[in-house]
């Protein structure tokens, strides 16, 4: 699941100015196996992980405007 918000705002006719909030949750996922203790015994172990990021972009940007 991805949800993106966001706005942008013409500071004059040719700067534009953005600021954008992403966040993306890639879902969990089961991790199982053996490993070992710190006192060298083998053991079983499960774990989920939840994998999701969140990120803020600033944006400045200008416009040419050759062709009228």
């Amino acid at each position: 699941m991805d949800r993106r918000h966001g706005f942008e705002y013409a500071a004059t006719q040719n700067w534009v100015l953005g600021l954008e909030y992403d966040y993306v949750d890639l879902g969990t996922r089961n991790y199982t196996g053996y490993g070992l203790t710190s006192t060298g015994k083998s053991r079983f172990f499960s774990e989920d992980v939840k994998m999701n990021y969140s990120e803020v972009v600033g944006r400045v940007s200008y416009k040419f405007d050759w062709i009228r």
